[in-house]
């Protein structure tokens, strides 16, 4: 019933691929609160064919049309320049240290993905893991702290909250949803890829995705909405991001997929 074995082997041009991160409750709901069909029983309809329904309703009510869902443009607030160029130096310099690949989260398609956890997260572990966060947190000390000012430049309570951050190049696509997120998180993204390409693609309701520009900004988004990085040249430009995320502390409500005063988003899905 699902397409592809995780989020990296799917098309985010495809409307299938950005809805099948969502559980089949949650596409059940979408089918009567926001379509009118009758509801449905899992003995009697399945995910597939759930799926398969939402797809000709979406279909059908584009009626003919390239894309049936509209796409509204945000963006983050912009980071001080020299602190930008610090940073990209540094993660330009991480991402020659590897041979190849590294990816710690192998359901995303990334050149090089790596999680950095905060002290304060290890508290609950081993002996030996937390010796090995220590030490991985020390190895990479330079981009956890030029990361901290980024984030204390734009939201510094949070910056005393996130406990984890994702390190990446050349993120792409890859529509998933952040299930061990306790609240919103903060992307940044940087690089030489084009103006207006490689922002945070997020599902805001059933008929509306913003495409949040991340290039240079730190961008507010909700992960636990369905999410993937819009197109941009990773053949030919590097794209580096950094993804500010709490999993522990809290639990926030969803109520909003994006945080930009002149949108409202619908927490309906979820």
């Amino acid at each position: 019933a699902f397409v592809g074995a995780s989020a990296a082997e799917r098309d985010p041009s495809l409307l299938r691929s950005q809805l099948e991160p969502w559980s089949t409750t949650a596409l059940r709901r979408r089918l009567v609160a926001d379509f009118g069909d009758k509801a449905s029983s899992p003995e009697n309809f399945p995910r597939a064919d759930v799926m398969k329904r939402l797809l000709q309703l979406y279909q059908e009510e584009a009626e003919g049309s390239n894309n049936s869902r509209t796409t509204i443009r945000a963006s983050g607030t912009l980071i001080d320049e020299s602190l930008r160029e610090k940073l990209l130096c540094t993660l330009k310099k991480w991402k020659e240290g590897w041979m190849g690949k590294n990816l710690e989260r192998t359901s995303i398609r990334a050149e090089n993905y790596m999680i950095l956890t905060s002290p304060e997260s290890w508290e609950p572990l081993g002996r030996k893991k937390r010796q090995k966060a220590e030490s991985k947190l020390k190895t990479h000390q330079e981009i956890w702290d030029l990361s901290k000012m980024v984030m204390a430049s734009v939201d510094d309570d949070f910056a005393s909250k996130y406990s984890a951050l994702a390190v990446t190049h050349n993120f792409q696509g890859s529509p998933h949803i952040d299930r061990q997120n306790v609240g919103p998180f903060y992307g940044l993204s940087l690089g030489d890829f084009d103006d207006k390409t490689g922002g945070i693609m997020v599902e805001c309701s059933a008929r509306v995705v913003a495409h949040v520009n991340t290039k240079n900004r730190l961008g507010k988004v909700d992960g636990r909405f369905s999410h993937w990085v819009a197109p941009y040249d990773a053949t030919t430009k590097d794209r580096y991001s950094l993804i500010f995320y709490q999993t522990m502390g809290k639990y926030q409500k969803t109520e909003s997929a994006i945080f930009d005063p002149n949108f409202k988003t619908d927490s309906s899905c979820c």
